[in-house]
């Protein structure tokens, strides 16, 4: 299982360029793996909706899918409607993942 995290957005000319953020489920050790299932599950991303908030000015958005065996099914959002069980998992993400160039 893999999970790609995309960013981009930001305050105007300073806005980030694109980053993109992958953790290898197997490349983890148990206990951060388990933490990465527990987190993908609570996040019950197969029944988010799309989360964006037209019209706001400098948002960051994302997008996040988690990839396995039967394919992936990413869902979009912004900082500003990103449910707290999404925000979670971002969070772990961010903090484990392995930053890659698009």
């Amino acid at each position: 299982m893999r999970v790609e995290l995309s960013v981009q957005g930001g305050f105007g000319p300073l806005a980030l360029r694109p980053t993109y953020v992958v953790v290898e489920a197997a490349s983890l050790d148990p206990a951060d793996a388990a933490e990465l299932g527990r987190l993908i599950a609570g996040a019950r991303l197969p029944t988010q909706p799309p989360r964006r908030v037209s019209g706001m000015p400098d948002v960051f958005t994302y997008r996040l899918a988690v990839v396995g065996p039967g394919g992936s099914d990413p869902i979009e959002f912004d900082d500003v409607s990103a449910p707290p069980e999404v925000r979670l998992l971002v969070d772990f993400v961010n903090r484990t993942g392995e930053r890659t160039v698009p």
